[in-house]
């Protein structure tokens, strides 16, 4: 690949991803060929510049916060960039009630600093991430998702090699974990989220604190096992409405096939849940096995096969799960 030149920060080259993923895994250097620590105060500078190399279908990715990545042991032949988190860029509109949020902002950081003004994002505490991030795969706990409270979005169009504030009003922009901006970057990176405007009720400093309280004591007993995941792997939206499936979470499903009792060479499922958990022995294929077996038991006894939430990245860019089982089973 050529050198890529111009950037505002050092390209690294053959760098190793193994710090960005959530699994362990037996996968020597899983590598991206080049990779891009991009940072908000030069933005504006890069942006253009891989603006360039879209229209060079130069192939490269963008991930805040690496929470929701299952990267192959092929690593990555593109250029990798990992938008930086801070806890700057909040704007808060005494008028409005509305926040305006840099989407590089840490959204744990945005949701505590929102406590201060009794504002309630408290359903997206201690989730990990960017807010773009979180914007771009609709983000949810306990029912609530985070499209509930966007206003708008302010994008980078790399095709158009402008920046637009998006409508987000129409049907189908949002569904379950997922966006139109996640949905047509999948095959290219057309969009990367710059800005959102957020708004929640004002329930009270106290009132929020309070929740905060009690999701931290939920969270100690319910997340140990899920160190070293990340999150839940099956998208939860893809559960069809019949009638043996009417009222059940995809848990609810492995838990009924016993899949969460299946250990391939370290992959599993954490107990009740359907985060996807691995060891230093693990290798791809051991996960593509306990995945097919999971997809062949629920479309056997459900009628569907279901879709991954985490994002997984192989050697030439996004693929599904079907498309890894169909390479490392």
């Amino acid at each position: 690949m050529e050198e890529i030149k111009g950037l505002s920060r050092n390209v690294k080259y053959n760098h190793n991803l193994q710090n960005k993923l959530r699994f362990k895994k037996l996968a020597g250097n899983i590598s991206a060929y080049y990779y891009l620590d991009l940072r908000s105060n030069s933005i504006d500078k890069d942006i253009s510049i891989i603006a360039d190399l879209f229209s060079e279908n130069y192939p490269f990715v963008v991930f805040g916060g690496c929470t929701n990545l299952y990267i192959t042991e092929r690593g990555y032949n593109g250029l990798f960039i990992e938008i930086q988190h801070h806890h700057n860029g909040i704007k808060y509109n005494d008028k409005t009630g509305i926040y305006s949020v840099k989407a590089d902002c840490d959204l744990d950081g945005f949701v505590k600093e929102a406590v201060k003004r009794g504002s309630d994002f408290t359903n997206f505490y201690a989730i990990p991430g960017l807010v773009g991030s979180a914007v771009c795969g609709n983000s949810g706990s306990e029912g609530i998702d985070i499209c509930n409270h966007v206003k708008s979005i302010t994008v980078y169009d790399f095709e158009a090699r402008e920046y637009k504030t998006i409508d987000i009003s129409g049907d189908g922009f949002f569904s379950k974990r997922n966006s139109f901006i996640s949905n047509h970057n999948k095959e290219k990176t057309y969009y990367i989220i710059t800005e959102c405007e957020l708004y929640a009720e004002n329930i009270g400093k106290s009132e929020c604190e309070s929740k905060i309280r009690k999701k931290k004591e939920y969270r100690k007993s319910s997340d140990e096992n899920a160190v070293g995941t990340a999150g839940s792997f099956w998208r939860g939206a893809a559960l069809p409405e019949t009638e043996s499936t009417k009222g059940k979470k995809i848990r609810d499903l492995l838990k009924e096939l016993s899949l969460n009792t299946y250990d391939i060479n370290g992959a599993r499922y954490v107990t009740d849940k359907c985060f996807l958990k691995t060891e230093n022995c693990t290798t791809d294929k051991d996960v593509a096995r306990l995945l097919k077996y999971s997809m062949d038991e629920i479309n056997r006894k459900f009628g569907f096969f279901p879709e991954n939430e985490v994002v997984i990245l192989d050697h030439d860019g996004r693929i599904d799960v079907k498309e890894f089982i169909n390479r490392y089973y």
